[in-house]
Formats: C-alpha cells, sequence, structure tokens
C-alpha cells in the first residue's frame, strides 16, 4: 500500500466506521418502526471498510446504496446513494435520493435525477451534518450528524 493510502486510510478509517455502524443501528430502529418496510444494502459495512485504500484516492465514488421497498407500494424502488467525494484532504458523503434506483429518472439531457438530501464533512474523526435544502423542513439539527442521518433516511417513507 503506498504511504499516501495509508495515511487516508488512517485519516479516514474511524469516521466511515462510526457512519456506517451509525447508519445500520438507524436501520435497524427503523425496521421496527415500520415492520413492513424492506431496506437493502448493496455492501456490508466490512466490505465497504477493507475497499478503503482503493476507493479513498477517487474525487467521487458511490460508497453505499440502499434500497427501500414497502409491501404494496408503486413498482418503483426508491434509494439513497451515499457518493464519498472530495479531494484527499476534505472527503464527504452526499446523500443523494433516487425515486427508482431500477429504473432511473432522466431529464431531456439525459442527466439522471435525484434529489440532494444532505452532506456529511469527514473531520478526522469528527463528521459534520450539514441538510439540503430538500429536508429545509424537517426538524434537523446541524450539530448533530446522526440526526440528520436518521432524517435522510427516512426521506424515502411514504
Amino acid at each position: 500500500m503506498v504511504e499516501t493510502e495509508a495515511s487516508l486510510v488512517v485519516r479516514y478509517s474511524a469516521s466511515l466506521e462510526a457512519f456506517l455502524q451509525e447508519v445500520t443501528t438507524a436501520l435497524s430502529q427503523l425496521d421496527h418502526e415500520v415492520p413492513q418496510l424492506t431496506v437493502s444494502m448493496k455492501k456490508r459495512t466490512d466490505e465497504i471498510l477493507s475497499m478503503l485504500p482503493q476507493v479513498l484516492p477517487f474525487e467521487q465514488m458511490s460508497l453505499l446504496e440502499l434500497q427501500y421497498a414497502l409491501p404494496g407500494s408503486s413498482r418503483k424502488t426508491p434509494g439513497i446513494r451515499f457518493w464519498l467525494e472530495g479531494p484527499l484532504h476534505e472527503k464527504r458523503l452526499r446523500a443523494i435520493l433516487f425515486e427508482d434506483t431500477v429504473v432511473w429518472n432522466v431529464s431531456h439531457d439525459l442527466d439522471k435525477l435525484y434529489t440532494e438530501l444532505g452532506t456529511f464533512f469527514l473531520q478526522g474523526t469528527e463528521i459534520v451534518g450539514r441538510p439540503a435544502v430538500a429536508l429545509s423542513g424537517e426538524p434537523v439539527a446541524d450539530s448533530d450528524w446522526k440526526v440528520l442521518l436518521r432524517t435522510v433516511l427516512r426521506a424515502p417513507l411514504p
């Protein structure tokens, strides 16, 4: 492993592990609150963490994808992608909601249509959350990234 990759893993692994653990905890709580809801993660937390040396050098990468399904709901499968973005020393996770992760809605210019829900800035061992305009009416505490994450994870629910 190149020294730069090793230093990146050291810099971001604790905050990314905390973020992924909080996603797992929040989804478990959501499962208890809405038992008929199915949320699937494309990759397990340990898989994602093992890929950090390869993905951290990229300026943009889909790190985590969640798909939501309710029995009897529309044929759409909404989902959230957490994009790991930014230059080497200013990484952030941007939460993007897609109305359907199976059939992508696109504009006339063939751009994928989505709603930005929030951004989680990875600052060493700290995470700072900032809600996007789409969540402006939601009760979100800017100072608590866990509150923002829970709000983001509930966004696809009807």
